[in-house]
């Protein structure tokens, strides 16, 4: 059986990045899936958080691929300033698109994976344009602009949450399996005081972190 062709599409902070990391490591160790891989391909910008973590990974992995493509990010801000970055990012999203366009048709991709972020936008859109299936993943509670997009047009959506997305099947996190055997770690070694695990993620973590 040929395992599909997948395009992982997400990128600009660590929320969208480094699940598409531990993703991809799982998916190379997998005892059920050594050697039906053929390739692994990974679509973000250039000198980006994306690129950096895929340089890093193809140093174990051989068999992954990273295309840089341009995008454009949208600002709510009003201004003039914020008027000439939505205009001149209209123009790198288009390039972006074509960019995508020409690496589905390319790399033969089956499937694109989209994990959120401005720069998932162009792939998604060129997966939607030549009818390749899109699969969304959305972490947080409240999904942000790209996968409410994706999550419309999607073949399948899975969340951390219930009520995220439309027809969404909830599966939790994508984790790195480097945070799993925690009880492990020196900072659970000492079971005689109380111990207080803070996390956050996007824009709540700053106020989690004005609160300590």
């Amino acid at each position: 059986m040929k395992f599909p062709n997948i395009a992982r599409a997400g990128g600009g902070t660590g929320g969208h990045v480094f699940p598409i990391k531990s993703l991809i490591q799982h998916l190379q160790t997998h005892s059920d899936l050594k050697g039906k891989i053929a390739q692994m391909f990974r679509f973000g910008t250039s000198n980006s958080l994306e690129q950096e973590t895929c340089s890093e990974l193809q140093k174990s992995i051989k068999n992954l691929t990273f295309r840089s493509i341009y995008s454009g990010k949208r600002r709510r801000e009003k201004g003039i300033g914020a008027l000439i970055k939505n205009i001149r990012d209209l123009f790198f999203f288009t390039i972006g698109l074509l960019q995508s366009v020409f690496y589905l048709l390319r790399f033969k991709i089956d499937v694109v994976f989209c994990k959120g972020g401005y720069v998932a936008l162009p792939v998604v859109f060129a997966a939607k344009l030549l009818g390749k299936k899109i699969i969304v993943h959305e972490s947080d509670v409240h999904p942000g602009l790209v996968n409410r997009i994706a999550g419309k047009f999607s073949a399948k959506n899975f969340s951390g949450f219930p009520g995220v997305l439309p027809k969404a099947q909830v599966v939790g996190q994508i984790l790195s399996e480097d945070l799993l055997p925690a009880e492990e770690s020196p900072f659970f070694s000492n079971k005689r005081q109380t111990q207080v695990l803070v996390m956050g993620g996007s824009q709540g973590s700053k106020n989690l972190y004005e609160a300590l």
